[in-house]
């Protein structure tokens, strides 16, 4: 009988000192060396948080700082988010103010206005009937090619024009043949001239090519003399036989030479040489705006798609800001143009196919990258030209349309009530659940290894062995722990990014933890120290809430100190959703002095780097003038650029930090991308253009928002009822109630922290998978057998995807 496998092993604190494992084994082969050689049971502050929970479930809200409500006292109801797609609605606004929407995506008009005020170029012009290529011109440019004596040929053959196409059944070598066959013409200078004066008059439509052919016949550019005048033939002294053999002799081939054969072209794919001259677009601006809808793709994937399809490079494409996965978004993206037009670009997005998505997914697309055209999912529209490209931080915000299904509450005015309360005071502007990721190994834990420098520590976390995942990630990790890092990089699937970069780079250099943490892709190394300072901000908002409420500013409270500087925060939290940049200019020669001063707290040697907002603190005057309200209060993301609250609140990110095993007055690095700058961040975020509807809904898999897709494709919704809960009437039997708020946020706002606050109710994937399980079980038991509901909230195949997600207005 065969041993049973091996249990999975997980970061236990009581973990057994391990073997000693082989040479070839960078890691111990039974059990994780994360948790043989971290004991983080006996750590202080986050690591000794998550000692028991570490490779078993993701944190919880509570395990992340988030806490508070902004107005407790209300009562809570309950509701599933993003049960379907479009459950959830997402429309980027613009630097203007302007709500995108896709309004066409039919082909451009040529002479469609650019966003720069040019206009694009006039279309190509129909190629001129063969009679009218003909000219005063041309016949004038062929004479000196060919000769007089064959102009009036030439152009008999140019009027006829090409033969017609093959007939169906018809052979090729059937069809009738149009072709002019020049003289002789030994010299390649000359050859050249021709082919290239014919291309030009012509415009690649005549094509012609140099054969060579046996002749008696002299050539064009040396003909010999005429015979003298006076010689007579009759006075030649040859016998008859002596006659007949130079007759038989001059019909012989004297010599080989050169011809061109002219005809017209077949070919529709021309050479660049032959084809027609391309129109210039010079003049047109150097970038191409078009709207991008995308469902139930992730940003990255949408860009990689638009990527392959229109030909060029990532770098070449912009947006403004990354948008939620599970969703409809809408977003304007940019191109570097590179000599295309809204018409190619058209064309390209195509790919020869069309219509909806297959499957459960929208979008036009072909499913796959195979065969041209964007993947499943995407559509583009709207096209323009412009002068500059679209950036990070673009924006002002977005528009959200959210449908809370099943929605339960205990009194019919609470739903009111709650949406008046998010109108007039906001929310709190917590670091939303998937900046932590959705997987057992938290982004943040990650985050702090590598804060820590703790380089093998980061490296274990990312590789160890983790509750719900998939077949094929559990038995490549295994691979690794067993110390066969070869297959284990083979065997790891390409959707685990990080994972499958680290195995590749520690394959071919074993023990170099650092140099295989610096192969993934920098936007998702640097959201693992962004989680880390998203913890801290998290746990000093509800700190700021439990001292002081979330009503009025008090002293020692930070603001910006110009009003200008709102604006200004939207365009930093945006970039600093993807990239934490060295901002100490001592930084840039890679070894900083251990003596160099440090922007730590209020107190601070010196002033924020020019590219950080500027903070000040509130003085007792600033509350007693009433100039500011809880809408202006600041609170930093820890950094050596910043100043901290003074008083308690300052003194908790010190605490936090040091509890944490980090140096608050050292927050740069050597490695210059773990350097925290730092930056601020609004305490609440007032929501605008605030409403909602109250549905009512028959089914989990009916649509209860219309899609800009939906109405360009004519797609009707089904009727939906409204209800008022002020009738008294209850609920029918079979419906059950839908909440549909929609609500705009500003750049870097998460929008499952508006809705924790509307329904008071966890927005973590754990508890809403509870929600929709209960959801199914009643259906279940109403129907009497199994129910099906589509597009459950989260898979566990979706869990590795989603860890690098960021539902946020950014």
């Amino acid at each position: 009988m065969s041993s049973p496998p091996p249990k999975r092993q997980r970061l236990s604190p009581s973990a057994a000192e391990p073997e000693q494992a082989p040479a070839s084994s960078p890691v111990p082969s039974t059990q994780t060396a994360a948790s043989a050689r971290f004991d983080f049971a006996a750590q202080t502050g986050l690591f000794k948080s998550v000692a028991t929970s570490l490779g078993v479930r993701a944190s919880t809200e509570e395990e992340v700082g988030i806490t508070r409500f902004v107005d407790p006292d209300l009562p809570a109801f309950t509701g599933i988010i993003k049960h379907r797609f479009t459950d959830f609605l997402v429309y980027e606004v613009d630097l203007d103010s302007n709500v995108i929407r896709l309004t066409s995506i039919d082909a451009p008009k040529s002479n469609q206005a650019s966003a720069s005020g040019a206009s694009a170029p006039a279309p190509a012009p129909e190629p001129a009937k063969p009679e009218d290529m003909w000219t005063d011109a041309v016949a004038e440019a062929i004479k000196e090619l060919l000769g007089e004596d064959r102009v009036e040929e030439f152009g008999t053959f140019v009027k006829a024009g090409p033969p017609p196409p093959l007939k169906r059944g018809e052979k090729k070598e059937d069809r009738e043949q149009r072709v002019f066959l020049t003289g002789p013409v030994d010299d390649k200078d000359k050859r050249g001239n021709m082919h290239k004066k014919l291309r030009e008059l012509f415009g690649g439509r005549i094509v012609s090519e140099t054969k060579e052919i046996a002749t008696t016949v002299a050539p064009i550019d040396d003909a010999p003399a005429p015979a003298p005048a006076s010689e007579d033939p009759t006075t030649s002294t040859e016998t008859p036989v002596e006659a007949e053999a130079t007759a038989k002799e001059a019909e012989k081939p004297t010599s080989t030479h050169q011809i061109i054969s002219i005809n017209w072209s077949t070919n529709t794919n021309l050479s660049r040489r032959d084809r027609a001259p391309r129109p210039d677009h010079s003049a047109l601006p150097p970038y191409i705006h078009f709207t991008l809808l995308k469902t139930n793709i992730e940003s990255h994937a949408a860009l990689q798609s638009l990527s392959r399809a229109l030909g060029c490079q990532g770098r070449d494409i912009g947006t403004a800001g990354t948008k939620d996965k599970r969703a409809v978004t809408v977003q304007r993206v940019s191109i570097r143009r590179g000599g295309k037009t809204v018409e190619e670009v058209y064309r390209a997005s195509r790919g020869g196919g069309g219509g909806r998505g297959r499957g459960r997914g929208r979008g036009r697309g072909r499913g796959g990258s195979s065969g041209g055209g964007l993947d499943r999912g995407c559509r583009i529209g709207d096209f323009a030209y412009a002068e500059k490209g679209l950036e990070l931080g673009m924006l002002k915000g977005n528009k959200f349309v959210i449908t809370l299904r099943d929605v339960v509450s205990t009194e019919p005015s609470t739903i009111p009530l709650a949406i008046e309360a998010l109108r007039s005071k906001g929310f709190l502007n917590y670091y939303g659940m998937q900046r932590f990721g959705t997987a057992p190994i938290p982004t943040h834990i990650v985050g702090l290894a590598l804060l820590r420098s703790d380089w093998k520590l980061a490296v274990e976390l990312l590789l160890c062995e983790r509750d719900g995942e998939g077949d094929d990630v559990v038995a490549a990790r295994k691979l690794y722990w067993s110390g066969n890092v070869k297959d284990a990089a083979w065997d790891m699937p390409r959707r685990s990014v990080a994972e499958k970069a680290v195995l590749e780079a520690l394959n071919k250099q074993p023990g170099d933890w650092l140099g295989a943490l610096s192969r993934i892709p920098k936007n998702l190394r640097m959201m693992y120290v962004h989680a880390y300072q998203s913890y801290v901000f998290n746990r000093v908002v509800s700190e700021r809430v439990q001292l002081h409420g979330a009503d009025k500013p008090v002293v020692g409270d930070l603001v910006f100190i110009d009003s200008g500087a709102d604006e200004a925060e939207a365009e930093e939290e945006a970039v600093e959703e993807t990239v934490v940049e060295s901002l100490d200019p001592d930084l840039e020669n890679d070894d900083p002095s251990p003596s160099a001063p440090v922007m730590g707290t209020a107190a601070g040697s010196g002033l924020p780097p020019s590219r950080v907002a500027k903070a000040r603190l509130l003085t007792a005057e600033d509350i007693t003038e009433g100039k500011y309200t809880i809408f202006d209060v600041v609170l930093p993301l820890a950094g050596y650029a910043v100043i901290y609250p003074e008083g308690e609140l300052g003194e908790s990110y010190k605490r936090m930090m040091r509890e944490d095993g980090l140096d608050p007055d050292a927050l740069f690095r050597k490695q210059k991308e773990y350097s925290l700058g730092g930056t601020y961040r609004k305490l609440l975020h007032l929501p605008t253009s605030v409403d909602y509807k109250l549905l009512l809904s028959t089914s989990p898999t009916q649509d209860l928002a219309r899609t800009d897709e939906d109405v360009l494709l004519s797609r009707e919704l089904p009727p939906i009822e409204t209800y008022d809960p002020t009738a008294g009437t209850p609920i029918p039997e079979g419906h059950s109630l839908a909440v549909q708020v929609e609500l705009t946020l500003g750049a870097g706002t998460f929008a499952t922290m508006a809705l924790r606050e509307l329904m008071k109710t966890k927005t973590s994937s754990y508890e809403q998978k509870a929600l929709t399980m209960e959801m199914e079980e009643r259906l279940k038991a109403s129907a009497g057998g199994e129910a099906t509901v589509a597009e459950p909230t989260t898979t566990a195949a979706e869990q590795v995807e989603e860890k690098m997600e960021d539902v946020v207005g950014a």
